[in-house]
């Protein structure tokens, strides 16, 4: 139907500007240059990786939404994944991506609250997971590696520590939002009273 059309042509116009922007901004001979000098064997692993990434996400959020009692099937949740992939790297700071995937979503009978408490879920696992990583990073390169850390380790650590601080953020979400909501108000009036932030009753 047309639902379907308005689709695809989103999504046509959508790859098509993404190809045309890195285009522009590398040029076709840079593009090639990289690729020629890729390693095969380099190239084919990383290409599993991202695939391997975006199936494991699909069946991650394929249960989140089985577990608010709605249900999908894997290809569904596929469509819904790649969609926010694709949406993630057309828009300033990736934040296209779970719109169009909570709308995906919709379109597989998946209410809109149901679609997005699922995908905070997702992307609650995501920086819990990113954070482990980050720490066994954290020990390889101070313990492991010899490299000098006292110009980088800055940067890395502050990182990993707003890292933490996201993912607690997220986490307070999750569990209590109605309290969250009244923590982040505090803070709103506070910076309204500082002069820091204009209209904090507006922003909340």
């Amino acid at each position: 139907g047309i639902s379907k059309k308005f689709n695809r042509w989103v999504l046509a116009i959508s790859a098509l500007v993404m190809l045309i922007a890195v285009f522009w901004i590398d040029g076709p001979r840079k593009i090639w240059k990289i690729l020629s000098h890729a390693s095969p064997r380099g190239f084919f692993f990383a290409l599993v990786c991202v695939v391997a990434s975006w199936i494991l996400e699909s069946v991650a959020l394929k249960h989140l939404v089985n577990v608010k009692g709605y249900s999908i099937n894997l290809w569904e949740s596929y469509l819904a994944t790649s969609t926010g992939m694709l949406f993630n790297q057309l828009t300033p700071l990736s934040m296209g991506g779970q719109p169009m995937e909570v709308y995906r979503l919709n379109g597989f009978g998946i209410p809109l609250g149901v679609g997005s408490s699922a995908l905070m879920m997702l992307l609650l696992l995501y920086h819990v997971i990113m954070l482990l990583f980050g720490g066994f990073a954290l020990l390889y390169l101070y313990v492991f590696s010899g490299v000098n850390m006292a110009t980088i380790g800055v940067f890395l650590w502050f990182g990993f520590l707003l890292n933490i601080l996201v993912t607690g953020f997220l986490f307070l979400i999750v569990i209590s939002p109605k309290k969250t909501k009244k923590f982040v108000g505090k803070i709103f009036h506070f910076l309204g009273e500082k002069s820091i932030l204009k209209h904090p009753k507006k922003v909340i």
